[in-house]
C-alpha cells in the first residue's frame, strides 16, 4: 500500500504521541496538534454553535462550580461538581519526576510508578507478620548478590573465581526468599478492590516533571478511593520490588535498547543537553539494576510528601463531602523530613534563573556518554552537529534549539510557535516541505523536550524524502526557517492557533478525567488552577511580532544543537 506524505506525516505524529503520551501538559491539552484538535473537534461540535463560543461559555461558569481547600500538611484539593452520570475522576499529582532522580539513581522515579499500586501491609498480604520478615530477608539478599557482583568485577584469578562460586550461592537463595515472599501476597490486590468496585482506567504515568496515579469510579465509592490512596501514601509496601526491575529492564530494551531511534534519541540527548532532562525517564540499566528497597524507600519518603502532592476529584460529587474525607483520610499525615519541592511562583522564579542547559565536555564525558560519534563544536555562536550515526532509524535529522522554561505566561509563544511551523497541513514547514515539494517523509516539533519545567530544547524531528540525505533535510529546514524569520508570522496563522486552542480546552473540559489532569497540572506548575485561564487569554491576546520575536531570537542556526541519522547501508 502506498502513502501519500501527508498520511506518513500522520503516522509519525501519532508516534511521537505514544512516545511522549506520558507527559502531556495543560498545554498540550490547549493547544495539541492542529489536525488532532480538528478531528476531536468534528466528534463533539453541534454544527450550529462555534468552538470559541463553546468554550467560552463554558469558561465563564467554570469558577463557580470549582472549589479548592489545602490541608494543614500542605496537601492541596481541587473539587469540580459536575452532576450528570453517577460517576467521578480522581487523580493524585505528585510533583516529583525523573528529573529529581539523583546520579546513580535515574529511572527511579519511574520504578515508583511501576510499584505505586502494590498494595500496603494491610492490603496485598496474607499474612503480613510473616511477609513483612521474609520482604527484609529479601531486601539482605539482594544487597548481598550486589556486593558479591561488585567484588567480582575487581577480583582477578582464582579472586574471581571464588567469588563467581559464592556468588551463584547468593544468587540462589535470592531468588528462594522472593519465591517465599511471593506466596504470601496477593497479586494485584489493590486494583482488584478498585476493580470490584466498578472503577475503571486505574493507572500512573510518570515524565521528567511529574507523576499522575487516576482512576474512574461510581461516585458513591468515593470514599474507597480515598481509604486507599491515604494508606498507599502513608503505609507504601514495595513488595515483587526485583521482579517489576525486570519488568523495567524489558521496557527499556523495547523502547530503547532495541529500538534504533529511542537508542539515537537517548544519545541526542546526552550530547545535547547540560540539565537533568538529559537522562533518560527510564533510567540507565546498571543504575536500575543496583537499586534496591533501600534507595527506592528512600527517594519516596524524601519527596512524595502532602506538599508536593495536588488531588483533583471531578464529577457526581458533594463538594463539602470531599473536603471531610480528605480531612479524614489526609488530615493527620504529617511526615518529617522529605523535601518540599518548589510549585507556582517559586517554580517560575528559579526556572527564569536557570542558565542554558547546553552540554559541556565534562557532562558529556563518562559512564553515560553519548554511543555515536560526537564533534561538539563548545563554540555557542555557530550551530553543531554533535551526534552523528547510521541505523535503521535514519535517514533522521534532529534539530534541537535551546530555549528557557515554558511554564508561566513567557512560554505560551514557544508553543504557539511550533504549532505555526508544524501543526498540521496548513503549518509552515509540513505544507512547503512535506506536500508541496515532497523534500522531506515528516516534519514535527517537540517544543518542550524533555519537559518544560527547566530549560531545555525545542526539538524538530525532520524525517527526509527518498534521495535526500539528513544534511539536505537540515539545509531544507534552515532556509525555511530563514523565510519564516523574514518574513514573519501572518495573522491568519495566529488566528488558526487561537482557534485550535479554544477547540483544545473545550476537547479537555469534555471528560471528567481531562478537567482534572488539567487543573492539578495547572496548580502544581502556575501554583493555581486558573494558571490554564491565564494561558488561553495569553494565546488570544498573542501578537504575530510576539512570535516572531521568538523565530528570530530562538530558532537562528546560532542557536541550534544538530543530530543526524544516515541511513544504514547493507
Amino acid at each position: 500500500m502506498k502513502l501519500d506524505a501527508f498520511a506518513i506525516q500522520q503516522f509519525t505524529t501519532k508516534q511521537a504521541v505514544r512516545r511522549t503520551a506520558c507527559s502531556v501538559s495543560r498545554r498540550n491539552m490547549l493547544l495539541g496538534t492542529s489536525t488532532f484538535s480538528g478531528m476531536m473537534m468534528n466528534q463533539m461540535l453541534s454544527p450550529h454553535l462555534a468552538p470559541a463560543e463553546t468554550t467560552q461559555n463554558i469558561l465563564l461558569g467554570l469558577e463557580n462550580r470549582i472549589s479548592e481547600f489545602t490541608l494543614s500538611n500542605g496537601m492541596h484539593f481541587l473539587v469540580y461538581e459536575r452532576h450528570g452520570a453517577p460517576l467521578v475522576s480522581c487523580i493524585i499529582h505528585a510533583n516529583v519526576g525523573a528529573f529529581d532522580d539523583e546520579e546513580g539513581s535515574t529511572g527511579i522515579a519511574h520504578l515508583l510508578e511501576h510499584m505505586a499500586f502494590k498494595g500496603t501491609s494491610e492490603v496485598g498480604s496474607k499474612q503480613w507478620k510473616l511477609e513483612e520478615p521474609l520482604l527484609k530477608a529479601v531486601d539482605e539478599a539482594f544487597y548481598d548478590v550486589r556486593a558479591a557482583r561488585e567484588e567480582m568485577l575487581v577480583s582477578g584469578g582464582m579472586g574471581a573465581f571464588v567469588t563467581n562460586r559464592k556468588l551463584q550461592r547468593l544468587e540462589s537463595t535470592f531468588l528462594k526468599l522472593q519465591e517465599d515472599a511471593a506466596k504470601l501476597a496477593t497479586p494485584n490486590a489493590y486494583g482488584s478492590i478498585l476493580q470490584q468496585a466498578g472503577a475503571l482506567g486505574l493507572n500512573a504515568t510518570t515524565s521528567q516533571d511529574e507523576t499522575r496515579y487516576f482512576v474512574s469510579l461510581p461516585s458513591n465509592k468515593l470514599e474507597l478511593w480515598f481509604a486507599l490512596e491515604a494508606r498507599r501514601f502513608q503505609d507504601p509496601v514495595f513488595r515483587g520490588l526485583y521482579s517489576e526491575k525486570k519488568v523495567v529492564a524489558e521496557e527499556r530494551k523495547l523502547r530503547v535498547d532495541t529500538s534504533p531511534l529511542g537508542k539515537y534519541q537517548q544519545n541526542f540527548a546526552l550530547a545535547a543537553l547540560g540539565n537533568n532532562y538529559r537522562r533518560p525517564v527510564i533510567g540507565f540499566a546498571e543504575d536500575v539494576d543496583r537499586m534496591g528497597r533501600k534507595e527506592v524507600d528512600a527517594f519516596f519518603r524524601k519527596y512524595y510528601g502532602p506538599a508536593n502532592l495536588t488531588a483533583a476529584v471531578v464529577g457526581d460529587i458533594n463538594p463539602e463531602q470531599v473536603q471531610q474525607l480528605a480531612e479524614a483520610y489526609f488530615g493527620c499525615w504529617n511526615p518529617s523530613g522529605y523535601t518540599h519541592l518548589p510549585s507556582g511562583n517559586q517554580l517560575m522564579t528559579l526556572s527564569r534563573s536557570e542558565a542554558s542547559p547546553r552540554a559541556s565536555d565534562k557532562v558529556t564525558a563518562g559512564q553515560h556518554s553519548a554511543a555515536c560519534s560526537t564533534a561538539t563544536d563548545t563554540d555557542a555562536s555557530k550551530a553543531s552537529v554533535i551526534c552523528t550515526e547510521s541505523s535503521e532509524a535514519g535517514p533522521l535529522c534532529l534539530l534541537g534549539f535551546y530555549r528557557p522554561s515554558l511554564i508561566g505566561l513567557d512560554g505560551v509563544p514557544y508553543q504557539v510557535v511550533s504549532e505555526i511551523l508544524t501543526g498540521g497541513r496548513t503549518s509552515r514547514l509540513i505544507s512547503s516541505l512535506v506536500l508541496k515539494k515532497q523534500s522531506l517523509l515528516a516534519v514535527s516539533m517537540d517544543p518542550a523536550f524533555s519537559g518544560e519545567k527547566h530549560a531545555g530544547l525545542s526539538l524538530l524531528y525532520v524525517m527526509p524524502a527518498k534521495g535526500y540525505s539528513p544534511a539536505d533535510a537540515d539545509a531544507l529546514v534552515q532556509s525555511e526557517l530563514n523565510r519564516v524569520i523574514a518574513d514573519g508570522v501572518s495573522v491568519e496563522e495566529l488566528n488558526r492557533i487561537k482557534k485550535a486552542a479554544s477547540m483544545g480546552i473545550y476537547g479537555t473540559l469534555q471528560s471528567n478525567m481531562g478537567v482534572a489532569t488539567m487543573l492539578t497540572s495547572s496548580h502544581a506548575t502556575t501554583g493555581s488552577w486558573k494558571g490554564v485561564l491565564d494561558e488561553l487569554t495569553a494565546i488570544n491576546e498573542l501578537g504575530v511580532l510576539d512570535c516572531s520575536n521568538v523565530i528570530d531570537l530562538y530558532l537562528s542556526k546560532n542557536n541550534c544543537i544538530k543530530g543526524y541519522v544516515e541511513a544504514l547501508t547493507v
